[in-house]
């Protein structure tokens, strides 16, 4: 992976010095320089760094300042900056330190203590670059569905609570579906349960090819998905929906040397509508959308949207 380094310093003669020592170590394979703390800044905002050394005294904004800002900035404050300073200026390295300086080399360096200094922190930056990758990995995790790569549950229910937030703030539209597929246990039954988990991802796939990419998809459980549309009333959604059923009623799933005609499905849809449905909360829309999945099951309708007809059915019940 390609090493880069930012030199920051206002004499042109010290930053040749340092960065032909450092080239001499062959420690960076990019050399970025800048003359005062304002223009290193810039450089920062554009290009990727994994080390700052920077002087204390220069125009416009000294190395303060500089440090300042880069430990305030979310993206930047991890990377290591090792300040320049005058023997014998304690303050300086005091301040520094406080600002959140990770090391200081005193002017005029020595070469065999730079190169020390900085390996080491080459060193630390890609343990905290690991660290970082890893921790994304786990959220990933945390928020994924290991067999279709879905949206999970979890990161459903928070998306939706998100939504309906936001869409009950600003009265906006939102509408959630819940998809099921039509007798997926004779599926798992007569082929196997690794052909349905086939089906699974294959229908995961449609699902997000059948929604913007700002939808949210999700594997609700088992054979259900969800899929969340912000801005979208009831006619948006049964587009939406109409082009699910579509797609499934056209598409050979799991289809392989064995099974060449492939396997087909149905699914049924249940959809909810916010503000059309009168909900509470976030929970009421999931347990409308519920309902409407049952009566379109019930019913044998690919499509089913929560209705008084559904309400007052339930409550004869």
């Amino acid at each position: 992976m390609e090493k880069r380094i930012l030199v920051v310093d206002d004499s042109e003669q010290t930053r040749k010095n340092l960065i032909e020592i450092l080239k001499n170590a062959r420690l960076f394979n990019v050399y970025l320089e800048a003359e005062d703390g304002i223009e290193a800044f810039r450089i920062l905002s554009k290009e990727k760094v994994d080390i700052v050394i920077s002087d204390v005294i220069m125009p416009r904004m000294d190395g303060f300042k500089f440090l300042s800002l880069i430990k305030k900035d979310r993206e930047l404050k991890d990377i290591p900056v090792i300040m320049l300073t005058i023997r014998g200026e304690i303050i300086d390295k005091i301040r520094g330190l406080e600002i959140g300086a990770d090391d200081y080399i005193i002017k005029p360096f020595n070469s065999d203590e730079l190169i020390a200094k900085v390996k080491v922190f080459l060193r630390i930056k890609a343990l905290q670059d690991d660290l970082k990758t890893k921790n994304i990995e786990l959220e990933k995790l945390s928020v994924i569905d290991h067999l279709t790569q879905l949206f999970n549950r979890r990161h459903f229910y928070d998306c939706l609570r998100k939504e309906f937030k936001r869409s009950e703030r600003y009265n906006l539209k939102l509408s959630c579906m819940l998809i099921d597929i039509d007798f997926f246990k004779n599926i798992n039954d007569t082929h196997g349960h690794l052909v349905g988990d086939l089906v699974l991802r294959e229908l995961g796939m449609i699902l997000v090819g059948s929604v913007r990419e700002h939808d949210t998809v999700a594997r609700y459980g088992g054979d259900e998905f969800a899929v969340i549309l912000p801005q979208k009333n009831g006619d948006g959604s049964k587009v939406v929906a109409n082009r699910i059923i579509k797609t499934v009623e056209g598409y050979q799933f799991a289809k392989n040397a064995e099974l060449r005609e492939g396997i087909r499905i149905t699914v049924s849809i249940g959809i909810v509508t916010y503000p059309e449905q009168k909900v509470a909360d976030y929970d009421e829309i999931i347990k409308l959308a519920d309902d409407a999945l049952y009566s379109a099951k019930e019913k044998r309708n690919n499509i089913c949207f929560y209705s008084d007809e559904i309400k007052k059915s339930k409550i004869k019940k």
